[in-house]
């Protein structure tokens, strides 16, 4: 298939072992795809996810690239389990095809999707916090529900209101609340990158009502510059330097 400009081909996952914990086995530590994109000088390199520190899944086996009709779609979206009240910090590393050496890749798009908060009680939720850094640039849809902040490592996000959007299959293929719910970063020059996911603003009551955790879904929507506006990182970062949650649609305009 013929990807569209900054898309990572995610149609080859190689090894699925996020941290030593499944579901593949006998495999080396971390989710790698294989011949993701072309580096600076051509040449094929697969993309390398790994936790720096410690990564709790609930269920392993919910990890993995979201089925659609019994194959996975045409921009496949890669889930990562994570049990409530845990973090992980990921280490994102383009690397020479079938090794771990590092390349730099010249153009690419990152999309982090479903970001939500779900109300479990009329009082009590789950908040999915999200943080990224080393980005030239963020897509965010017109109506996004996203709202942003900067920290010490990097930007972060999440969901400005309740809701539990239904799990992308597709990264081409999102409804209008998927988008609304999703951002796409654009990266230049780059050989890694570090993100980090948060789950542990939850309530006991939010616990027992998804006993499985929660999913993280990663995707490369490569048609975000056609129905998103594009924030630039320096603006970002200076919109959000007050500590304070800003609303995205705000900057939208």
């Amino acid at each position: 298939a013929t990807l569209l400009p900054g898309e990572l081909d995610l149609t080859r996952l190689e090894c699925n072992n996020l941290g030593g914990k499944g579901p593949m086995t006998d495999v080396e530590d971390g989710i790698r795809f294989r011949d993701v994109t072309k580096d600076v000088e051509g040449e094929a390199v697969d993309m390398l996810i790994t936790a720096t520190g410690e990564y709790t899944p609930t269920d392993a086996s919910q990890s993995g690239l979201v089925q659609q009709n019994g194959a996975s779609g045409a921009a496949p979206v890669m889930a990562i389990n994570l049990a409530l009240g845990t973090s992980v910090d990921l280490l994102v590393r383009f690397v020479k095809a079938g090794t771990n050496d590092v390349r730099v890749v010249p153009e690419f798009l990152f999309s982090v999707l479903d970001e939500e908060m779900v109300l479990a009680t009329q009082y009590e939720g789950i908040r999915e916090l999200f943080t990224i850094s080393g980005f030239d640039a963020v897509y965010l849809a017109k109506d996004t529900r996203l709202q942003f902040r900067t920290t010490v490592n990097g930007t972060e996000f999440t969901s400005s209101e309740d809701a539990d959007v239904q799990d992308p299959e597709d990264a081409l293929l999102l409804s209008a609340e998927q988008r609304d719910h999703s951002a796409t970063f654009h990266f230049k020059d780059t050989d890694s990158f570090r993100f980090s996911v948060d789950f542990s603003e939850v309530s006991s009551a939010s616990d027992k009502d998804h006993q499985d955790g929660r999913n993280v879904f990663i995707g490369s929507a490569g048609n975000a510059p056609a129905y998103a506006l594009a924030l630039p990182s320096s603006f970002i970062e200076k919109a959000g330097s007050d500590d304070a949650w800003n609303p995205a649609e705000v900057w939208l305009f």
